[in-house]
């Protein structure tokens, strides 16, 4: 949703008729200004639903795996490495979202724990635990 009314190069005051100033009013957009706009809303909503995963799905990924049947060594070690990943990829989102946009890093992200959720789920062996685990904690 974001990637289609979030803009790259939005349109400054000083461009846009509608809430255009004065000449000087190059500083930024004033929160009457964002708040009128559908990209603002977008963006809250993306970041709304992103929040999802780690207050649903983070909580019962150590019961899930428990359920399919693994031992508890195996799952404390998976929630363990989801923690430690979980920081790694902080760290280097923040980096990547510097080099391209946060746009696109915020994709990539939600595109990347969508894809981890489903490997955890479809496939509870062992060695794809540990890859979808370190997955969804990067991203």
């Amino acid at each position: 949703m974001a990637s289609f009314l979030v803009h790259e190069n939005p349109i400054l005051p000083s461009q846009n008729p509608r809430t255009f100033q004065s000449h000087d009013d190059l500083g930024g957009w004033s929160v009457k200004q964002t708040i009128s706009t559908r990209g603002f809303y977008a963006m809250a909503a993306a970041m709304t639903l992103s929040t999802f995963t780690y207050s649903t799905i983070l909580p019962h990924i150590g019961a899930h795996l428990e359920t399919e049947g693994l031992p508890d060594r195996v799952v404390l070690t998976s929630v363990a490495l989801l923690a430690v990943c979980g920081m790694a990829g902080k760290l280097l989102f923040g980096f990547i979202a510097e080099r391209i946009t946060s746009r696109r890093a915020m994709m990539l992200t939600l595109a990347g724990q969508c894809i981890s959720i489903l490997l955890i789920v479809i496939s509870p062996s062992q060695p794809m635990i540990w890859i979808s685990v370190s997955m969804y904690g990067l991203f």
